[in-house]
């Protein structure tokens, strides 16, 4: 299982950061439509006013910041108080609308505020800063009405979800099959309540983030893209509204068949890699330092790539990582000895932005003719394609 890009879980995933830099006006015209509602946008200013009061927090330092479900010291500070009597107050602009991070030096947790130019009001715990009441702003009231619903579904499906896995260890499959049916029900329901909302709110960031999560569970391809092209402007504005039309453009176009798409980004000395480079059969990897799942899948492509290097076979790994040392440490770490690059804005960085990252690891198995022949090969799945494709260049020791 990888973990889910997304902005505003129900429950804390370390992510990666979403926020876009500022968009100049000649790469809206390299990623051409897709993106262009965030180019056109992206000058305007957006003011921020947030005041609150954190118990037992006197003395601490709260910090705003852009990135969201990555850990706190890798994100980008943008302003940031020393609480005093335990309140604060922060003021000031940023580029672009949309989520971004209250929290506190030192500590792990995190709020995610969202910022439309709203004066913004914050009430907890030093300690807990995760569960602080946020009010002020229509967008916040609007995600805590999907929340609200969405949660009350989601304790359902984890207790079902629960009861299969006990079902499961003591082998009762009349059982485990009764509770499938149930778990499908919970889901169709889940999946009707989130298209209900969407349709009460569809100029909302709550739609960007639901439909983002869900997609085409909830609607199909071209209503979202109907719904997206309708919002005002102030969400286009919003990164994840680029990226979302971004990734079901790529659920669209990039499949097994489809050109690969080439681009340039900086290795760890600052040369630019074109992946016009590659020659032959190629894995292209998606990961982050602070991704789990990606971590635990180095050692299998570490053994691939010494068991295929020879017959041509080689992988390029694209960090999505928005702090270049933690990247460093992890290539050194795992013992990473093909070609890494990053894109250091994450995955809006502009070179990779139109395969629509949600979710890491992600991969593209791509051919001599570079042309895609598999997503998402891993393990044994991936070794028996290699096997497959190289034939009588494998010796029968290997297999």
């Amino acid at each position: 299982m990888g973990v889910w890009l997304g902005y505003f879980p129900f429950k804390s995933k370390t992510n990666a950061s979403m926020t876009a830099k500022y968009l100049p006006s000649l790469s809206c015209l390299v990623l051409g439509l897709l993106l262009f509602p965030l180019c056109a946008v992206a000058q305007a200013l957006y003011p921020y006013k947030i005041t609150g009061k954190l118990a037992a927090g006197s003395g601490e330092t709260v910090y705003l910041a852009k990135g969201t479900y990555i850990p706190n010291d890798s994100k980008q500070p943008i302003d940031s108080v020393k609480l005093r009597n335990n309140g604060f107050r922060l003021s000031g602009k940023v580029a672009t609308p949309g989520p971004y991070s209250l929290f506190i030096k030192g500590q792990p947790s995190f709020k995610i505020i969202y910022l439309d130019g709203s004066q913004l009001r914050v009430d907890g715990e030093a300690r807990a800063i995760h569960e602080a009441r946020v009010s002020g702003s229509r967008d916040m009231e609007v995600l805590g009405v999907f929340s609200q619903e969405v949660a009350a579904i989601k304790k359902s499906e984890e207790a079902v979800i629960n009861e299969m896995k006990e079902y499961g260890k003591r082998q009762e499959i009349q059982l485990l099959k009764a509770s499938k049916l149930k778990l499908d029900s919970i889901q169709a329901y889940l999946h009707g309540t989130i298209n209900r909302l969407v349709g009460q709110y569809p100029a909302s960031y709550a739609a960007l983030y639901y439909l983002d999560i869900y997609g085409e569970k909830v609607m199909p391809t071209d209503q979202v893209m109907a719904l997206l092209d309708n919002m005002p402007r102030v969400y286009k504005a919003v990164p994840l509204h680029g990226e979302l039309k971004a990734k079901l453009w790529a659920s669209q176009n990039l499949k097994e068949g489809s050109p690969v798409i080439h681009f340039s980004l900086p290795d760890s000395a600052g040369t630019m890699f074109r992946t016009t480079a590659n020659k032959g059969y190629w894995l292209l990897d998606f990961w982050a330092s602070w991704c789990g799942p990606c971590r635990a899948e180095h050692p299998r492509l570490r053994a691939l790539y010494e068991e295929f290097a020879d017959n041509g076979f080689t992988i390029l790994s694209v960090s999505i990582d928005t702090n270049r040392e933690a990247w460093l440490k992890a290539v050194q770490k795992d013992k990473l000895t093909w070609q890494q690059v990053i894109a250091i804005e994450g995955k809006s960085n502009l070179a990779i932005a139109r395969y629509g990252i949600h979710e890491i690891p992600i991969n593209y198995l791509i051919g001599p003719d570079g042309t895609i022949i598999g997503k998402n090969l891993k393990g044994q799945q991936l070794r028996d394609k290699l096997l497959d494709l190289y034939g009588a260049q494998v010796s029968k020791e290997r297999k």
